[in-house]
């Protein structure tokens, strides 16, 4: 009677998170603020995703490290159940255990392919119209890093299906767009898609797979083209013009250390420049007091390079400061500093993205991330994990999606969104397919 309850419990739980699916690929970002009883939408998820967590430590199938992994993570969290931000901080390892709960418990079905298809068809339709249609602005729906593994797994399924010929052809141009838009708006993303495209041709080592490739690069020059003629570019780019419009604004503006120096909670009560103003500040950071504080007051590390990218060079001041402050006790470099409060080196109006309302809570380098927050431990645990779940059976290429997340998660914010509860059921997805291949 106990073990047949638990097989409901585990049913209700994979049709909840199949309507999680549906909701994230259709709403994105956008929907995680809409509010159930006074509980955001994306708070939910995440309180589901930590039940899930807990509910695979009684799973056989899951590997003892990733429960230690788990364990440890939860009993970090056991003391700030009042700061609700420490669950969304720590959200990669609750939405890792949605990937071996799923593994271990659905049987992929043809259905669920087909349906899967057709979701990813008319999300890539949502992407495109967000940015290309106007009238139809979602804000936040998916940013680049995130649509890149979207796109990539519709690309596996499209090369991978048993669509007609010209079908495939017609997705393949429908979703050309997508992929120059998503190459204009990061390298990364354009590293992320190069090297999932080399991975799928060694992957499924067909003439036919390579031919249809060779079409969706070259549909993607064309649409490139066409996209550079129209100005259209441009107008996607229009937030690096006004950074450009507004630098010589924004530093009159900036005439004493309060802006410079304003952390994250000061930063909530403040009315302070918005997010197109904080890279101007980069000028005269390093002369604020804070300076030292978002380095934990360490200069034991340091990056001896100078750039002119307002970009790059936050990154790089990033990882020097998130180094210094891992490494400053042994404590730090081995367990992290946990959850409890928002990085260091980001609690800061112009490292957090200058947006009281939705600051920056991530180096955008999820090994970094779990390094400051989990320490050395964690950090080797995660990458055993990844290890694990990139690998295919029947060859010794790992999963081209996993790959595009990966990617995507050192340069972007993709591990640490409510949107990447989907990306895990992505890499269930292809594993299941490529067993039909090999």
């Amino acid at each position: 009677m106990f073990f047949k309850n638990l097989k409901v419990f585990e049913n209700i739980l994979i049709w909840v998170l199949l309507v999680v699916f549906i909701f994230i690929l259709t709403f994105g970002r956008d929907g995680q603020d809409f509010q159930i009883f006074q509980f955001k939408v994306g708070e939910i998820f995440i309180a589901l995703a930590v039940l899930i967590s807990l509910y695979i430590l009684l799973m056989k199938e899951v590997d003892n490290i990733f429960k230690i992994f788990i364990i440890t993570n939860f009993l970090s969290l056991i003391f700030y159940f009042t700061y609700p931000i420490s669950f969304r901080l720590s959200s990669y390892v609750w939405s890792m255990s949605i990937y071996f709960f799923l593994v271990n418990k659905i049987n992929v079905t043809k259905k669920i392919l087909n349906l899967t298809f057709i979701l990813l068809f008319f999300q890539n339709f949502i992407f495109l119209s967000s940015y290309l249609l106007p009238g139809f602005k979602l804000q936040r729906y998916f940013n680049s890093t995130e649509q890149v593994v979207v796109s990539i797994f519709f690309l596996f399924i499209i090369l991978n299906s048993s669509l007609n010929f010209k079908f495939k052809i017609l997705c393949l141009i429908i979703l050309s767009p997508t992929i120059i838009l998503l190459i204009n708006f990061s390298r990364a993303s354009g590293i992320a898609i190069i090297s999932c495209l080399i991975i799928i041709s060694l992957l499924m080592k067909k003439s036919e797979v390579n031919f249809l490739i060779a079409t969706l690069i070259l549909f993607t020059f064309i649409f490139g083209f066409l996209f550079n003629k129209l100005d259209i570019a441009k107008d996607l780019n229009q937030y690096d013009y006004l950074l450009q419009a507004n630098l010589e604004q924004s530093i009159n503006n900036l005439n004493s250390d309060e802006f410079l120096d304003t952390t994250f909670s000061d930063s909530l009560n403040k009315d302070f420049f918005g997010g197109e103003n904080f890279y101007s500040s980069q000028l005269y950071f390093h002369t604020s007091k804070s300076a030292n504080a978002l380095s934990c007051n360490s200069s034991l590390i340091r990056i001896p390079i100078k750039l002119n990218d307002p970009n790059l060079t936050w990154r790089v001041e990033i990882i020097e400061d998130v180094l210094n402050c891992s490494t400053l006790t042994t404590s730090t470099f081995l367990i992290g500093r946990g959850y409890e409060r928002v990085m260091i080196p980001l609690d800061n109006i112009y490292r957090n993205g200058g947006n009281p309302s939705r600051p920056t809570t991530s180096p955008h380098n999820i090994f970094l991330y779990v390094f400051y927050h989990g320490g050395l431990i964690s950090l080797l645990i995660f990458i055993y994990m990844l290890f694990k779940i990139s690998k295919l059976d029947g060859t010794k290429i790992p999963s081209p999606t996993l790959i595009g997340f990966i990617i995507s998660g050192l340069f972007g914010v993709v591990f640490e969104t409510v949107n990447q509860l989907i990306f895990w059921a992505f890499l269930i997805l292809e594993k299941e397919m490529v067993k039909k291949i090999h």
